[in-house]
Order: C-alpha cells, then structure tokens, then sequence
C-alpha cells in the first residue's frame, strides 16, 4: 500500500559516503514511498555496510516517517537487523517460551474445554475458544520477523528491537498485545512479558 509519507532527518545527509547519500537522497524526494518496501531496502542496505567500513556512517543518520498510519524511525529498522543465525536462535527461544506459557495457561486461568494449543514446524497454533478464536504465531525467517494473527485485531508483524519484538506502527511489543487480548478473553490477568524476550531491555 502506498502512503504519503512527510520526512524528517534527525541528521545531516551530509554524514553519508557519496554512494550511499545519493541512493538515499532519491529516495527522500519521492513523494509516495512503500512502506514495507523501504524497511525492506533499509534492512538490505545495512547488511552491505556492516560488512564495509568505510561506509559505517550509513549506519547513524536517522529519520522519522509520519502519515495517518504509520510512525517509525528508521534508526529503529537498522537497530533490529539479526544475523540469520541470531534470529533463528531469538525467535526460537521467542516461540518456545510462548508455546510453554500456552500449554500452561489451563493451570492458572479458567479456559475454555476447546482450548488448545500446539507448536509444530516454527507455527504456534492457540485456540481460546470456539467464540473467541484461535491465535497462530510463526516465524518468518525471510523478514526477520514473526507474524502474529490475532482473532480480536488481525494480522501483524514484528521486529525484534532493544530485545523485543515490536510492531513498528505502533510500538505495542507482540508480548503486550498477547497480555491485554488474552486477558479480556479469560477475564483474567495474563502476564505474557514475563516470557523469553517478552520486555524491552532497560537502558
């Protein structure tokens, strides 16, 4: 989807190496930028000047993006770049410590009989309830993310940023919306943050 995005720099382009500020800059006058896509372009252009470092300046400047539907910075989208090894480490340890609080939440809060949960293949699957419906949570290795479908709000992904995993629209952590939807659900506080990088680190 195709958004009007206003930008504002928090840093001089000035800062770039000439390769760099050149690509970047063209992107900055385009009055319609993709979203996704530029995060996207974002993550890829860090993984080539990680590895150069006479082109380590691209990894400070900062800009903040506003629209009616969005709100990130794309300092933050640098910050989040896992190596693929990384990730798989994070994200598992991430999904099996949700698979074990879901398997456990029948012992400390009323559920429902159709309540289930299972893990298989990087999917957590978790059914509440016939009426409420069922959450499925996996990895999405090619993003660097993990996707939640929530049956209350709908489908989001998540980056995993100051050791968390953030929805970058809102800055809501996948272990926040996880606590306050399943709570309403089981008329029952639900601490899922206390979970493997459930909590932003604290500075």
């Amino acid at each position: 989807m195709l958004l009007k995005v206003k930008v504002e720099p928090k840093a001089k382009p000035s800062v770039f190496q000439k390769g760099c500020k050149d690509s970047v800059s063209r992107i900055m006058r385009s009055k319609l930028i993709n979203i996704v896509r530029f995060s996207n372009i974002l993550r890829s252009a860090n993984k080539l000047v990680a590895n150069n470092s006479a082109y380590s300046h691209c990894l400070n400047p900062s800009y903040t993006f506003k629209c009616p539907s969005a709100n990130f910075s794309t300092g933050s989208v640098l910050r989040s770049q896992l190596s693929e090894s990384e990730y798989h480490a994070v994200a598992d340890e991430t999904m099996d410590s949700l698979t074990e609080f879901f398997e456990d939440l029948p012992e400390v809060a009323p559920c429902d009989s159709d309540y289930d949960a299972q893990y298989n293949s990087g999917v957590l699957t978790v059914k509440i309830s016939d009426k409420f419906g069922t959450y499925v949570i996996n990895k999405q290795p090619s993003n660097v993310q993990i996707w939640l479908s929530s049956p209350v709000s709908g489908p989001f992904r998540y980056d995993f940023i100051d050791d968390t995993w953030v929805y970058s629209r809102t800055s809501q952590t996948l272990h926040e919306l996880l606590s306050e939807e399943v709570s309403e659900a089981l008329d029952t506080p639900i601490d899922f943050t206390t979970c493997s990088y459930g909590s932003r680190k604290k500075s």
